[in-house]
């Protein structure tokens, strides 16, 4: 009996559109829409969960503004007012992590003074750098992915506390563990949020790390090893991309245009030549035994009716004869 109540109400919760159920209700990892800013970094696909607590950057907001900045992609050229000023090729990347974020500060004040419409908003936000207080989270949601900090993790039987990075070809992968969620807060209502992690040195040369089937030890003390592995997250597929022009092999071709063929038009000559309509010979109605019989080859005629009997052996070309029906010429 609770099958069947079970069932009834799993079929009924299909057409409930107004009340929460298991075939409506947002997903586990469901994540909140994405804020729409004109630079990628501002754009947060972010959903934290649990209690939050308040800190300080302190002096470790020069690396945070650097670390944003830097991985804001094309969005900002960094070495432009470098190459102006001769400096060696090996020299570059050190300066401009020093000299770069308070020259875009100044930078991007002047222009908002002036009213230039090079500085919009957010850039504007961003070289002012974050606040001094940021907010901390143990756990956050993000395009799907859930993630712990370590300390909140030890307490689960699941782990979601590690973390993985490579590099374009994924030739040296860097491993570690999550610690802290934070949530920087920027002017003009603007935020970012970064992980701060703990990584494990996984240098090849000085052996801290042996792959083997498909599994990676890391010597994470001098005395205890972590066994990691890198896995696909439920929901999550990584469908292979290839140009637009490109035809692959077990694609499936369609041309662009397609061809409207004219209305079908019957002959009328079909009439007489077909076996399915025949106009030369009078109509005849069988009873439902015959008709059965037609369609089974294997039925044996006298279990019908005399009259039945003869009517489906001439229809079949006699008895004992394998086949369809035979044609009759009038």
């Amino acid at each position: 009996m609770a099958y069947v109540v079970d069932e009834a109400v799993t079929f009924l919760s299909r057409y409930v559109d107004d009340i929460e159920t298991r075939f409506n209700h947002d997903e586990r990892n469901w994540d909140v829409p994405i804020t729409q800013h004109g630079l990628e970094v501002f754009t947060n696909k972010v959903r934290t969960l649990g209690a939050s607590k308040f800190g300080q950057i302190g002096e470790y907001v020069d690396v945070a503004q650097w670390y944003i900045i830097n991985n804001c992609g094309n969005e900002l050229d960094h070495k432009e007012s470098l190459y102006s000023r001769n400096i060696q090729q090996e020299n570059i990347d050190t300066i401009q992590k020093n000299e770069f974020p308070y020259w875009f500060k100044k930078k991007m004040a002047l222009l908002t003074a002036n009213g230039d419409p090079k500085a919009t908003d957010d850039l504007y936000a961003l070289s002012q750098f974050p606040n001094d207080r940021y907010t901390s989270w143990q756990s956050c949601i993000v395009n799907g992915f859930r993630f712990r900090c370590k300390e909140r993790d030890d307490k689960f039987k699941t782990q979601c506390s590690g973390m993985c990075v490579g590099d374009e070809n994924d030739e040296l992968i860097y491993y570690g563990v999550l610690l802290e969620v934070l949530e920087l807060d920027f002017i003009l209502g603007r935020n970012v949020f970064v992980f701060r992690c703990k990584w494990y040195n996984t240098d090849p040369k000085e052996k801290k790390m042996v792959v083997d089937h498909n599994l990676a030890s890391i010597d994470i003390t001098s005395k205890f090893w972590m066994v990691v592995q890198r896995v696909n997250h439920r929901n999550i597929y990584d469908i292979q991309e290839h140009v637009k022009d490109e035809v692959l092999m077990n694609d499936i071709f369609q041309e662009e245009e397609s061809n409207e063929l004219p209305p079908f038009q019957p002959s009328k000559e079909l009439s007489n030549t077909s076996f399915i309509d025949r106009n030369d010979v009078e109509p005849e109605t069988l009873p439902l035994e015959a008709v059965l019989a037609v369609g089974n080859r294997n039925v044996i005629a006298d279990n019908l009716d005399d009259d039945v009997a003869k009517s489906v052996m001439s229809k079949r070309g006699g008895r004992g004869k394998r086949g369809g029906l035979a044609r009759e010429d009038g």
